[in-house]
């Protein structure tokens, strides 16, 4: 329903109205959509994604002169779009908001309400021109904002003024002044750092966490995943109807109660509040629970449970799949949620960080999402939701996603994960709210980064077994919001690192690029060539340096890594800020130099002369770090390199010497290092330097 050319003055609803119809609803209880007069605005009922905060706006923080108005302006925000002619002239704008964009406008406007009553303007038909000018330069100069946060106020505010052009009597005095003047003199200048406000979780902790997480899905899950079946088969049972007669209840339950005083037992309890395990007792005696309820209200049994109370034993030990060594003799009834909540956590981890999908998509998941028939040995392919770009044919906002276009890869960790939560919850999303009366919402976004707070500490105290500490993050929380750029860190920074196991994050990187071969470069891959693109800048920077002062370069390409280094200085100075910059450097064939720490060299790449890519029929935009040949003809190592390599090699002659290494591998180890002196004395014979190029 867009706006209606003659105003929508008349459709004002009355207090008692809800503040839209139940056909528009995204959620599944009608009572959730809040009426106009209600002093909180719940706004999760316009959204379909199941992981999407229930953002509310509380109309008692407005100032109370402009809350009538920016409540009728809300509604209208919710309930007509932007006609097509005003999005033309105001771009970049949408004709409907989704529910936490719609939020923040409606934010902006209250921001923008204080400030009016503060400068002592009573009313929206007193702003005029000037005055919208000045809270520009309000937002810029005093409030410090960024130049997209800026440009959301000032587009909040134009939305304002465009409600007002359909309703008589309702807006401002005059129109904002961007709108036909140049927007950029309003806005803050564009800063060209390419710092991201989202930090890379440091690397010790982000493996440390991932290995732990690995252990529980690999090694633990069937044990905890046995103790919630026992569990939930608990209550099942004692949810049955009982043909027991009440007298044989009765009878059962005393004589229960006669051998817990003969054996000095405790009486089975819930979470340690001094409650009874009842639907324990009930499964255990075949009663019905309305009977032991019952007999735990009798005065003789309340007494014997005053410090008399213990929770009940499954039977179920935690015991590691690899190894059978037991972690935990025998779980309790009130160790089952415990458990399964940090098993579900592991597995948030695992495939959140090695899918890179954005936390909100991994909620998103659900039961079969994993697509065996294009399944290989390396990975296969994860059918999701993508909702932050999910868009219909009008480029509205859906907010429910959609699947999306370019499957996710999955390497075999990730596939085992969501083979484990697909045990803990068959049907539906892998990560549900545990609140029955959000059946159809996933866990929020602070739950997933409390449950991984939560995770890291039980493995920190000793609760998940022997094994390292996940060290503190100096940066701040390990939460999933993190998790994407840092693993885009690392594919760019560290393909030879080790993600888990025998798993490198070039191989990772090798599994993005080729399980999206023919397809468009987007969302994960847009970010790791950002890094790349940004390492490389840096790297050509420094050696650029350290060559003008006197460094050394060898090997068959070491001419054209110079020549990257001039380039590179001249066109980015070192430095990546847009991912305009970065298409650009990874596009010219003159700069892309990959530093190799592990074999002590960099590569500048020619994707034609690569041997690290032997026998493809299409050559690859990036080289195979960790299949690097001595042979190839992009090699080229620098004095520092060189360097490094000598003193690995006098690390491997000392381990030769040491005499606690065998006889054939003591010979190998100073076989190894006698080659690759070698390679040092080469680079020292053909070195070139600045003079040599002059």
């Amino acid at each position: 329903m867009s706006m209606p050319q003659e105003g929508i003055a008349s459709l004002r609803p009355s207090r008692s109205d809800p503040i839209a119809p139940v056909s528009d609803m995204k959620s599944s209880a009608p009572d959730e959509i809040p009426c106009f007069g209600d002093a909180v605005w719940r706004l999760r009922f316009m959204s379909a994604n199941p992981s999407v905060a229930n953002v509310r706006i509380h109309w008692k923080s407005f100032p109370r002169n402009f809350e009538d108005d920016l409540r009728f302006a809300s509604w209208a925000l919710i309930n007509h779009p932007i006609p097509d002619e005003y999005l033309r002239m105001h771009s970049p704008m949408k004709a409907k908001l989704g529910v936490l964009r719609l939020a923040h406008t409606v934010s902006d406007w209250r921001m923008f309400a204080r400030w009016l009553e503060r400068e002592g303007v009573e009313q929206l038909a007193d702003v005029t021109s000037d005055i919208m000018a000045e809270y520009a330069l309000y937002l810029s100069e005093v409030r410090k904002l960024s130049r997209n946060s800026a440009c959301n106020h000032i587009i909040a505010i134009t939305r304002l003024w465009i409600i007002g052009q359909f309703v008589p009597g309702f807006g401002f005095a005059e129109l904002p002044p961007w709108v036909h003047g140049d927007r950029e003199e309003f806005l803050p200048a564009n800063k060209t750092s390419a710092e991201n406000d989202i930090e890379v979780v440091n690397a010790l902790s982000m493996s440390s966490l991932l290995a732990w997480s690995l252990r529980f899905v690999q090694e633990y899950s069937d044990s905890i995943i046995a103790a919630v079946a026992k569990s939930s088969g608990i209550r099942t049972e004692a949810a049955k109807p009982r043909a027991l007669s009440q007298d044989e209840q009765r009878m059962r339950l005393a004589g229960y109660f006669q051998s817990l005083k003969d054996n000095e037992a405790p009486i089975p309890s819930l979470d340690g509040s001094g409650k009874f395990d009842c639907a324990y007792i009930s499964a255990l005696l075949h009663c019905s629970i309305g009977s032991v309820w019952n007999w735990a209200r009798r005065p003789e049994v309340r007494a014997y449970g005053l410090g008399n109370l213990a929770p009940a034993h499954l039977g179920i030990p935690i015991v590691s799949s690899l190894d059978g060594s037991v972690l935990l003799p025998d779980v309790t009834s009130n160790d089952v949620a415990s458990w399964c909540l940090y098993l579900e956590a592991a597995c948030f981890v695992v495939i959140c960080y090695l899918t890179g999908m954005r936390p909100g998509e991994v909620m998103g998941i659900e039961a079969g999402a994993v697509d065996e028939t294009r399944a290989n040995e390396e990975w296969t392919y994860l059918n999701a939701r993508v909702f932050k770009t999910a868009r219909d044919e009008r480029g509205q906002h859906l907010s429910g996603g959609k699947t999306r276009r370019v499957p996710w890869v999955a390497v075999k960790p990730v596939v085992e994960a969501i083979r484990v939560m697909e045990q803990l919850h068959p049907e539906g999303l892998l990560f549900p709210s545990p609140q029955a009366k959000n059946a159809t919402r996933s866990i929020s976004h602070g739950t997933s980064a409390d449950r991984i707070v939560r995770f890291i500490g039980f493995v920190n105290t000793g609760g998940a077994g022997t094994g390292p500490l996940i060290p503190h993050d100096p940066l701040g929380p390990i939460s999933p919001v993190r998790f994407r750029r840092t693993l885009a860190w690392h594919i760019a920074n560290q393909p030879g690192g080790l993600v888990a196991l025998a798993i490198q994050y070039g191989h990772l990187s090798t599994a993005i690029s080729e399980g999206y071969a023919g397809r468009a470069r987007e969302g994960l891959q847009t970010l790791i060539d950002f890094e790349t693109a940004r390492r490389i800048a840096l790297n050509l920077a420094e050696a650029g340096n350290r060559f003008a002062n006197g460094e050394g370069l060898s090997g068959p390409s070491a001419l054209r890594h110079l020549q990257a280094m001039r380039v590179g200085a001249a066109e980015f100075e070192g430095s990546i800020a847009t991912n305009r910059q970065a298409k650009a450097l990874l596009a010219n064939p003159h700069l892309t130099v990959y530093d190799n720490a592990a074999s002590f060299l960099s590569c500048v790449y020619d994707p034609t002369v690569a041997l690290c890519h032997s026998g493809r029929v299409q050559p690859s935009p990036t080289p195979q770090i960790d299949h690097c040949r001595k042979q190839c003809a992009n090699i080229s190592r620098s004095d520092i390199q060189a360097e490094e390599l000598r003193t690995h090699a006098a690390q491997l002659i000392t381990e030769a010497t040491s005499g606690l290494a065998p006889g054939p591998m003591a010979e190998r180890l100073r076989s190894h290092a006698e080659g690759l002196m070698l390679e040092v004395d080469r680079h020292n014979q053909e070195r070139i330097t600045l003079q040599d190029t002059l």
